[in-house]
């Protein structure tokens, strides 16, 4: 089972939604529920996420309204440029609750304990 899976099941109240890209998990939170779903993911052994790496926010103001936010944008491979590239389609939309302007982003990771 998938880690938004996991999240997804034990908070079903909290979970607005979940998607993966590029190996990145990511559930959609709604905010009063913040606090007892990072306490899990911090605390349970099963979790162990003990590293906040940045707390960061989305305005959505312009969304689907600029060159840069076009749901649909074809982005360059990430191969040098004498090799060819194919130019990658990625799609991406917002969520649930589109009717607020901004959104938290915070990202966690497991952080390993130093050898003693």
């Amino acid at each position: 089972m998938s880690l938004s899976q996991r999240v997804q099941q034990r908070f079903p109240q909290w979970v607005i939604g979940t998607h993966q890209y590029r190996g990145d998990e990511t559930a959609l939170l709604k905010r009063d529920g913040l606090v007892e779903v990072c306490t899990w993911l911090r605390d349970d052994p099963g979790m162990a996420f003990n590293f906040l790496m940045d707390v960061s926010c989305v305005d959505y103001l312009t969304f689907g309204h600029t060159q840069a936010s076009v749901p649909s944008l074809q982005t360059p491979s990430p191969l040098p440029y004498f090799m060819k590239p194919k130019p990658v389609t990625e799609t991406w939309q917002r969520g649930e609750g589109e009717e607020h302007r901004f959104e938290a982003v915070y990202h966690l990771y497991v952080a390993s304990s130093p050898r003693r």
